[in-house]
């Protein structure tokens, strides 16, 4: 993680790490998660073997992507395609909420 204090305002404070952005308030103590970045998702993406996974977005939608090609990944959203039922979904990476590997049988 990278850590960095926003010049002039000691009071804030930016961590950036792997998966999302963070900052810091310190009069209240908070940490507040800002979105996603496009680093996370690409690299599910580009798992050696491929593994399937699940991007669950703060609405309550999830979004299986089962091949790394039914995935595209911008600055600021992903664009998933589920051949199953011919369906595009257009993501926001600030509404993304999770990313996780789905379970295979």
């Amino acid at each position: 993680m990278k850590r960095s204090t926003e010049v002039g305002n000691p009071l804030f404070e930016s961590v950036v790490g792997d998966d999302a952005a963070w900052y810091y308030i310190q009069p209240y103590t908070l940490w507040v998660a800002l979105a996603m970045n496009e680093g996370a998702v690409h690299e599910f993406l580009c798992r050696e073997p491929f593994e399937p996974f699940v991007i669950r977005m703060s609405i309550g939608e999830s979004h299986e992507v089962r091949h790394p090609e039914c995935a595209i990944v911008a600055t600021n959203r992903v664009v998933v395609y589920n051949p199953s039922n011919d369906r595009i979904a257009y993501c926001a990476l600030i509404y993304l909420n999770a990313i996780e590997s789905l379970q295979t049988t």
